[in-house]
């Protein structure tokens, strides 16, 4: 009688024993599912940097920013000694030729497209500066590189240059597979202020981003003053 109590016992201890063991492992496993939702496993972001891209982005930026453009260093950037010879037209239908060039010693060419936020917003310090120069032989144009290629970017550009007050020839690019469209579509960083000398010829290194506030206007200001004093006619 007694052995079958002492099993009983026994029996019962193991029982409870199981069911603690099963208590233990279930908290555990709750707390693994806990920690895994708490720390969240990072994912690489899709895409790569040497994936082609197809279209220009809208650049998003603060409107007021007044920060330094940047004079790049590349020399690939100005790896023609000579403006392409080109003829396009502007946005009011007359033919404009590189022969522009030779009528004055600084042509300043700002290269931009409509997408552009920076490009826009430098285009009333462009038109500032270039009224300044009205008694001197300097002349600025822009060529607006996605007109042709984007769907409404007449209509867009025309209304751009309604809004900010631009004066000076906006240009067409043109076709592509020209040397004046491949000159163009070289550059991928926008926008780009170019200066060319009455021998058509590019001089110093192009300006990357937007003209804005004093310290844009006086470098700007600054590249054209040094062209005059070195133009020979």
């Amino acid at each position: 009688m007694k052995n079958k109590q002492n099993r009983r016992n026994l029996k019962s201890i193991g029982v409870l024993f199981l069911a603690l063991v099963f208590v233990f492992v279930t908290a555990g496993c709750g707390q693994k599912d806990r920690d895994k939702t708490a720390s969240p496993v990072k994912s690489e972001p899709s895409g790569t940097v040497d994936q082609v891209v197809t279209s220009k982005p809208t650049i998003e930026t603060d409107p007021a920013d007044t920060s330094d453009p940047a004079v790049t260093n590349d020399p690939a950037a100005n790896d023609l000694p000579l403006f392409p010879s080109f003829e396009t037209k502007d946005l009011n239908g007359n033919t404009v030729t590189s022969d522009l060039f030779s009528e004055n010693a600084v042509t300043v060419v700002n290269l931009w497209f409509t997408g552009c936020i920076y490009c826009v917003n430098e285009m009333p310090t462009l038109e500032q500066i270039y009224q300044s120069y009205a008694d001197k032989p300097v002349q600025f144009i822009s060529i607006c590189v996605d007109l042709g290629l984007a769907e409404g970017a007449d209509a867009l550009a025309r209304d751009i240059i309604d809004d900010t007050g631009v004066t000076f020839p906006t240009l067409w690019p043109g076709d592509g597979s020209t040397e004046f469209g491949q000159f163009l579509y070289s550059f991928f960083a926008f926008p780009t202020t170019v200066f060319v000398n009455r021998q058509g010829e590019i001089v110093g290194q192009p300006i990357e981003g937007a003209i804005m506030g004093e310290p844009g206007a006086e470098l700007l200001k600054g590249r054209i003053d040094e062209l005059l004093s070195a133009d020979t006619p």
